[in-house]
């Protein structure tokens, strides 16, 4: 299983310089309500899975935003100037998607290299899209020196993922990455929007 040590060392290699930050969450799995919390604003049971996802952020003097997912040894980039959904960037519209979430809910961001590090691809499922996500969340708010809370960075995950990807913002998924802690279970309720 990958370490902490594998992703500085990755990041290193790509950009040249340590990460400022690195991020670890969990995959997930949901138990029950996974459909129906969605349609009946019902609950959701979810509990988080020992396959962690890696993001690694060091700042940039520029605005320009440069994305290495190791695993599919694929690179992309992007600038906060001209942030866009391109289909040929796959994985990296779903960092960037958290990035148009923070300038969104207007904090000024430095422009950033990011790697992403994760055993399991976001093609299988185990929530490692959402936890790609909520580990980008998180990393850009402790590298960039946000002062936000919890309330706002998943309000910029939900401004991400409606505005930017076109997408449902799932907050169970969101919740699972976030609030998970080993040996238990999350109960989302859709309804309160609460876990």
């Amino acid at each position: 299983m990958a370490t902490t040590k594998d992703i500085y060392a990755a990041h290193k290699k790509e950009y040249g310089d340590n990460p400022k930050v690195v991020i670890s969450t969990p995959g997930r799995f949901h138990l029950m309500g996974e459909h129906s919390c969605w349609f009946f604003k019902d609950k959701t049971l979810s509990m988080a899975v020992n396959i962690p996802v890696y993001v690694a952020v060091s700042l940039r003097d520029d605005t320009a935003l440069k994305f290495h997912f190791v695993q599919l040894k694929e690179r992309k980039k992007s600038d906060l100037t001209n942030l866009k959904v391109k289909k040929e960037d796959r994985w990296a519209n779903i960092l960037k998607a958290v990035v148009y979430g923070f300038l969104s809910c207007g904090f000024d961001l430095r422009g950033m290299d990011f790697t992403v590090y994760s055993e399991i691809l976001p093609s299988a499922g185990f929530g490692i899209t959402s936890a790609i996500k909520a580990g980008t969340a998180l990393a850009i708010k402790k590298a960039q020196k946000i002062n936000c809370e919890d309330s706002q960075l998943l309000q910029a995950l939900d401004i991400g993922n409606r505005l930017f990807l076109k997408t449902r913002n799932l907050v169970a998924d969101n919740f699972a990455a976030l609030y998970s802690e080993p040996g238990s279970m999350i109960l989302t309720d859709y309804g309160k929007q609460t876990y």
